[in-house]
């Protein structure tokens, strides 16, 4: 049983039209006053080391302020945008790893660390101010250039509360028929905050955490990015409010993992798109079941290195109590506050023990999650029997 993923009007990774028909702020009027955060990206090769993410606050006279992340490399800056909504900011690092900031020009303290220098953002404010894009370019080696495109925050504490402000889990289904990619379902859960602040935390098919921070625009759409392996890799999209029967948020992410890793998993490495829905979890009062409308159903373990899949029956109670029906020395463990479960299984014939994790989505009634093998993952299932 996969989740059931709906098809929805994605907003491009790349999306180089917006960039180029962008208009700028009309009027030294404008007010650019908000916090921004988004996506660095390049439109050539899903290349981890330039792509990122930022997050930068505009005062109400055109000041900013900001840090970004790119790869597995982050630094502050600060500026002021002129009346036209553009502004140039250099970021410079000394020998000491003391950062130097200077907006363009350069100030005559920083013009002697030019050698020195990292990244240059160029910033322009565009759709009366509620979203920003520019480029990123890095001079050291051959260099290179990337876009950088976000959205103003659509809440904070002066507003009405973001309607999205819930507790969610979420799930990043795999394919475990396919021989290069984890074939599990990453898991973990969203927390959206009264003013639009997003935290993810998380764990991918192949057992890597991931936990990121970012602010949620009146659309409904937030951007993730996480570098991973140390800065080798990433997972990187957005993701959307879509009020969807099948799931809250919807996103489209790209997933990279480098060859030769240490873990033993996927040697050849690999590049993949992936689908992450998140659905509203409500955590369960003591009369009420951990899932609703389950009670006896089974888990299922598919994939990964397994001679052939294998099923346990389960009971789902109240307060996470789980009964156990089947063999297989299956310890299941649910945690209420979160939706998130854990265990341990025999595989029948070898005895090998596996690990597993998932998230259930309540609005499918189901648990969905992955368990390591020696140099696979596989899918792990739970739902209740019809």
């Amino acid at each position: 049983m996969k989740p059931k993923q709906p098809c929805y009007p994605a907003r491009l990774l790349f999306p180089a039209v917006l960039f180029w028909l962008a208009s700028p702020a009309e009027s030294a009027n404008a007010s650019f006053k908000g916090t921004y955060n988004g996506l660095i990206y390049s439109e050539e090769q899903p290349v981890p080391e330039r792509f990122g993410y930022f997050k930068i606050k505009i005062s109400d006279n055109g000041h900013l302020t900001g840090n970004m992340r790119v790869g597995d490399r982050h630094a502050s800056f600060k500026g002021k945008f002129n009346s036209q909504g553009t502004a140039y900011v250099s970021i410079l690092s000394h020998p000491d790893n003391y950062d130097c900031f200077s907006s363009y020009p350069y100030t005559s303290n920083c013009y002697n660390q030019d050698k020195k220098l990292n990244w240059t953002l160029s910033l322009q404010l565009i759709n009366e101010s509620r979203q920003i894009t520019g480029q990123v370019t890095f001079f050291r080696g051959y260099g290179w250039s990337s876009t950088l495109l976000g959205d103003r925050a659509g809440y904070d504490r002066s507003t009405p509360p973001a309607p999205q402000a819930a507790q969610y889990t979420f799930v990043i289904p795999g394919n475990p028929e396919d021989q290069d990619s984890p074939g599990g379902d990453g898991c973990g859960t969203v927390t959206v905050d009264r003013s639009g602040n997003v935290l993810v935390k998380g764990l991918l098919a192949d057992g890597s955490k991931i936990t990121q921070s970012a602010v949620l625009s009146a659309s409904g759409t937030w951007p993730l990015f996480v570098p991973l392996y140390g800065g080798q890799g990433m997972l990187v999209g957005w993701v959307h409010s879509m009020n969807l029967e099948q799931a809250d948020f919807v996103g489209e992410l790209n997933w990279v993992r480098p060859s030769h890793l240490s873990s033993g998993l996927y040697p050849a490495g690999f590049a993949k798109q992936r689908m992450v829905l998140a659905a509203r979890y409500v955590v369960p009062t003591s009369q009420t079941n951990f899932v609703p409308n389950f009670t006896n159903g089974t888990i299922v373990f598919h994939g990964g290195n397994l001679i052939s899949s294998f099923t346990n029956s389960v009971t789902l109670g109240s307060n996470g109590r789980v009964i156990e029906n089947g063999g297989n020395s299956l310890k299941l463990n649910l945690r209420l506050s979160t939706g998130l479960f854990s265990g341990t299984v025999q595989e029948p014939g070898t005895g090998k023990t596996l690990t597993f994790n998932g998230a259930f989505l309540q609005n499918q009634n189901a648990g969905f999650g992955f368990f390591l093998d020696a140099d696979r993952s596989g899918e792990v299932t739970i739902s209740p029997d019809q």
